[in-house]
């Protein structure tokens, strides 16, 4: 027994095939695909070969793997700081190693190597810090976060104040 995978519809024999499928004692296939294209859906299903060369297969089931996706909200004063907002809009599948805003008040495209206010504990949804503020200066400001070594960055957002 064996499954196959592709990037399209209704998977055949004739399409890219595992070769670590398994039948345990319950009927179940299963197999593992190792480093999958994030954010592109999978099309899979089972098949067996009978006897008599017969092809059956299973009813196709579909996945997506998703990547990590963060955006820049919004920057505002708020008394003496300055208060910065983003959101994630998927946390992807690897464990997020920093996240927060980088900023800057000399570069329009701020990165992690300039400033930065880290957080933690994140999750789906919105986040916020505040940095303070010095009166005059363009605020360069998007969120960011590193997974896996890479780092993802949400849109510049800049704001003088």
């Amino acid at each position: 027994s064996r499954y196959w995978w592709t990037f399209k519809s209704n998977p055949t024999r004739l399409d890219f095939q595992s070769q670590n499928g398994q039948w345990n004692d319950s009927y179940y296939i299963y197999a593992d695909i190792s480093n999958p294209i994030l954010d592109t859906t999978f099309h899979v299903r089972a098949f067996a070969v009978l006897s008599d060369s017969t092809t059956l297969y299973s009813p196709e089931k579909t996945f997506s793997v998703p990547s990590l996706k963060l955006q820049t909200d919004s920057i505002a004063k708020v008394s003496n700081a300055i208060a910065l907002y983003g959101s994630f809009l998927n946390l992807g599948v690897d464990p997020i190693q920093e996240y927060g805003f980088c900023y800057s008040t000399n570069s329009s495209l701020p990165n992690v190597n300039d400033n930065k206010a880290t957080l933690s504990n994140p999750k789906i949804g919105s986040f916020y810090t505040s940095i303070p503020i010095v009166s005059g200066n363009t605020y360069y400001v998007r969120s960011y976060a590193i997974t896996n070594n890479k780092v993802v960055y949400g849109q510049v957002k800049y704001k003088t104040f």
